[in-house]
């Protein structure tokens, strides 16, 4: 990670992947957020003119690379989580342009930072209790975890509203790193994320017929947290099945 918006982070990045590419081979996928990105800095525009790299530009049909490491420039919170998701991503460095951009992805990977970067701010905590409400959910949804059906999202708010109704609070930030940290994608998390972001807001999505789930739920969550506090045994439920006795009318 290195020094926000400047023109010697990205200089710092560039020597960065120059020596973990010699150590470690590959070929250096190069992500900007427009074509004009490149030039801001003389040794990023020397350093992709004269080098093996590949470059990406964001919206843009993705170029073909295989694996190597990667310099993102200026990424969202978004962008962020899909490089790092990705497969063939062997090691990453990130120029951010703000580091309120890099909450979640920091406290997920405590990265290196170079020269005189610094850490944003660590993201509010989960609450236990929601934390069980979130593996619930986790358990409960279609794999892969992105709220892609309109079924998955409607559970997804109901349980959030179960949650809110109760005075148990939760912010967008802490809910999508949680779902980063236990398995959803990018793509999932952030969705997760502008749900959660509807209830700080007042305007969560409605829910046609009410609640499908009982709200003695938040009972069960409180028990699990609690066990889960004794025991060291992260608790929840992980299946479909294990969740049907919360349901009324699906």
């Amino acid at each position: 990670m290195t020094t926000e918006g400047t023109c010697q982070g990205l200089a710092e990045a560039v020597d960065w992947v120059t020596a973990v590419t010699r150590r470690i081979g590959g070929t250096v996928l190069v992500w900007v957020p427009n074509d004009s990105a490149v030039d801001t800095c003389a040794a990023l525009r020397e350093f992709v003119d004269t080098q093996r790299v590949v470059a990406a530009v964001a919206g843009e049909a993705a170029p073909e690379w295989h694996r190597g490491p990667v310099l993102a420039v200026w990424p969202s919170r978004a962008e962020l989580a899909e490089l790092a998701d990705d497969p063939r991503t062997t090691a990453l460095c990130v120029a951010p342009a703000r580091n309120a951009d890099l909450v979640a992805w920091a406290a997920l990977t405590d990265p290196e930072l170079l020269a005189d970067a610094v850490l944003p701010p660590t993201p509010p905590t989960t609450n236990p209790i929601v934390a069980q409400a979130l593996i619930t959910m986790s358990g409960m949804l279609t794999t892969p975890l992105t709220l892609a059906s309109p079924s998955d999202h409607r559970d997804a708010t109901a349980i959030l509203d179960i949650l809110h109704r109760a005075g148990h609070g939760f912010s967008a930030d802490a809910i999508y790193t949680w779902a980063l940290a236990h398995g959803w994608p990018a793509l999932g998390a952030g969705r997760l994320a502008e749900l959660a972001s509807s209830f700080d807001t007042g305007n969560p999505p409605p829910l046609p017929g009410g609640n499908p789930f009982h709200p003695g739920a938040i009972e069960l969550w409180q028990a699990r947290s609690a066990e889960a506090a004794h025991t060291s045994i992260r608790s929840g439920w992980t299946s479909r099945t294990e969740v049907r006795d919360l349901a009324g009318t699906r």
